[in-house]
């Protein structure tokens, strides 16, 4: 736990961004389940935190590696708004769809996570990207050949499709990793549910409840 709590820089804002402890750096009851559920799986959450870094540098999957810990880093992920907000514009069952198709996706139906947690607008050499992927995603218009802009790596945000993507893809949620700038094509990196996502996390949650259409 004095572990948790003393994470430093990103880690600790990132823990805070996902409801694991409060901006004073306390544990919230979701912070306190997580350790109970490292104390489960490995007899202390010091332990629990060995094992995570023995994981370190590991080219494997981390739900095969720990794969007790699925159903957990599944609910946490799911409750941080952004993920919840993605995970809505790509239903279970459905089609992979690349990035371009998100972001018209989500600028019409969250906006604010496209703008937010996405884009980078002011890379973007237009006046109103998100409104403008919106307008082409309800005319049913194909997103790439629209906006142009959703197929250069600079207009997106790599905390979203480099890191948060590989967190979901090990956590079990999506079936790909992410890729940072330097390596991601927009036009071929695709979102879809993995068949490793929890069904009733999904229900629990009220997941893909919205139209799409």
């Amino acid at each position: 736990m004095q572990h948790l709590v003393g994470m430093a820089g990103e880690a600790k804002l990132g823990a805070a961004a996902l409801g694991l402890l409060t901006d004073d750096g306390i544990l919230t009851e979701r912070g306190k389940k997580v350790t109970d559920e490292a104390t489960a799986l490995h007899g202390s959450p010091s332990a629990g935190l060995s094992a995570l870094h023995d994981l370190k540098g590991s080219s494997g999957r981390f739900i095969d590696s720990l794969p007790g810990w699925t159903a957990t880093l599944q609910s946490i992920f799911v409750r941080y708004p952004p993920v919840r907000a993605i995970l809505n514009v790509v239903p279970p069952g459905s089609d992979p769809i690349d990035l371009p198709a998100l972001v018209g996706r989500l600028s019409a139906f969250s906006p604010e996570t496209a703008t937010e947690h996405l884009l980078r607008t002011e890379a973007i050499d237009t006046a109103d990207p998100v409104g403008d992927a919106a307008a082409a995603h309800k005319s049913g218009k194909d997103i790439a050949t629209a906006c142009p802009w959703t197929t250069l790596p600079s207009s997106f945000q790599s905390s979203t499709t480099f890191q948060l993507k590989s967190l979901l893809y090990h956590a079990g949620v999506v079936t790909e990793p992410g890729a940072d700038s330097s390596r991601l094509t927009p036009a071929k990196d695709y979102w879809a549910h993995s068949p490793r996502f929890d069904d009733r996390i999904q229900t629990r949650l009220g997941l893909f409840e919205g139209d799409l259409k």
